[in-house]
């Protein structure tokens, strides 16, 4: 099931398992019924195809609810991301889908620990703490050199 709808960074909220699914661009509730439930989906992508539009791969749970994605573009075509992976990296608000931060460099697994938002830059090898208010990021670690010099 994981595999064929390519999901990733599991969050659990309100009772329910979501996860991050590449393949169709969106966060999903995994179910016993279906493969998967849409839950949420950027706005930028205007409908549900397995065509890996932005790579949305990430999600962080506050407070029992969905509150931010990542993806590797803000795209609507298919494997829209894939060109500019290393510079065209979203963080976004849930359910809004306002951009809290862009120009990431292949961004995974947002968390929040202790009311502070977290990102990992993951082409970097940066882990970043994130203000969303301001939309700044500060680097705290690089904990490999990635393929960039940023």
């Amino acid at each position: 099931m994981f595999r064929r709808h390519r999901c990733s960074r599991l969050g659990l909220g309100r009772g329910k398992l979501y996860a991050g699914n590449t393949r169709f661009s969106c966060i999903a509730a995994i179910d016993g019924r279906y493969s998967f439930t849409p839950a949420w989906k950027p706005p930028f992508v205007t409908e549900l195809m397995p065509d890996d539009r932005c790579h949305l791969n990430g999600l962080a749970v506050v407070d029992q609810r969905i509150a931010y994605a990542t993806a590797f573009k803000s795209s609507n075509a298919p494997r829209g991301w894939s060109e500019r992976r290393l510079v065209s990296g979203v963080l976004m608000e849930v359910p809004s889908g306002k951009v809290v931060l862009d120009g990431l460099c292949m961004p995974h697994s947002p968390r929040v620990f202790d009311g502070q938002l977290y990102v990992l830059d993951s082409a970097t090898g940066r882990v970043l703490r994130v203000e969303p208010e301001q939309r700044t990021a500060q680097s705290l670690v690089r904990w490999f050199a990635g393929p960039t010099n940023r």
